[in-house]
């Protein structure tokens, strides 16, 4: 009876072991399908949802969802080929442990030694199995933090190109705001040029009016000592003295207005001068 028990634990032990075993590997199975999931999310947001929409309508272009879809049977084409190809590798593995146990059933030299080197090789293929498949993960984590890396890179060439363009057409601007300066300058020098002979021109008339205006201030004295200035040649009379003394003072203000207008237009010339040579 207690022979019995233990047989039936015994059973029961290796069941829930294969239970245990069983539902590792779903687990295993899960975690990996759900990396997959996310991997395959990412990909179509990026390739499709960001890379696919079409900035003049704002919707996603459909020859980049079948180009997607396209590129992701190809690649599990290829997956499913790598496993068929490890599966019959794995099948002739088999085959040939059954041909060599085999042989050794028939002959006289299996004993229990061969079956515990048997044990040690499959738990040797175990640990090199749960290394491959470390380095595997490894390889995996690397592999998506060297593809964040290179988008970030990508992002941020972008980003400096266009900040390359702002600055081209920055300096484009700024040419032409040279080029109009610089003819700004130039229409200046002929405003300026034309200017001096207008001063000069006024300085002339101001001379002779002055010389009138003494001669008219004369004749005022004189009228005022009791004099006559009628017959002398070359003097006005009051009438005109008063109407060219009024033009005096306009063409002194004209003057000093122009005056002022040359300086401000030579500054103007230096400061373009100055623009020119930076």
């Amino acid at each position: 009876m207690i022979d019995g028990i233990k047989k039936k634990h015994q059973n029961k032990k290796i069941s829930q072991e294969k239970l245990v075993n069983a539902l590792t590997t779903v687990i295993e199975e899960t975690d990996e399908r759900i990396v997959d999931l996310r991997r395959d999310a990412f990909d179509f947001k990026k390739e499709v949802v960001v890379n696919g929409e079409d900035p003049k309508t704002g919707q996603t272009i459909s020859e980049k969802i079948i180009r997607y879809y396209e590129v992701k049977e190809r690649k599990r084409a290829t997956l499913v080929e790598k496993l068929r190809f490890n599966n019959s590798s794995l099948a002739a593995q088999i085959r040939k442990k059954e041909e060599s146990l085999n042989q050794k059933e028939g002959g006289t030299s299996f004993h229990y030694i061969d079956f515990h080197q048997l044990e040690i090789e499959n738990k040797k293929y175990r640990i090199q199995a749960e290394e491959t498949k470390s380095k595997l993960i490894t390889e995996k984590i690397s592999f998506a933090s060297k593809k964040l890396h290179l988008e970030k890179m990508e992002t941020k060439i972008k980003e400096l190109s266009g900040e390359t363009s702002k600055r081209h057409f920055e300096i484009e601007k700024f040419s032409d705001h040279c080029q109009k300066t610089k003819d700004a300058g130039n229409a200046l020098r002929l405003d300026i040029s034309k200017e001096r002979k207008r001063t000069k021109n006024n300085k002339l008339m101001k001379e002779k009016i002055l010389s009138e205006h003494n001669n008219a201030k004369k004749q005022v004295e004189q009228k005022q000592q009791g004099g006559s200035v009628d017959d002398e040649p070359g003097i006005p009379c009051v009438e005109n003295y008063m109407k060219q003394q009024a033009i005096l003072y306009h063409l002194r203000d004209t003057v000093k207005s122009w005056e002022r207008k040359v300086e401000i237009a030579e500054i103007s010339v230096k400061q373009c001068n100055a623009t020119d040579v930076h």
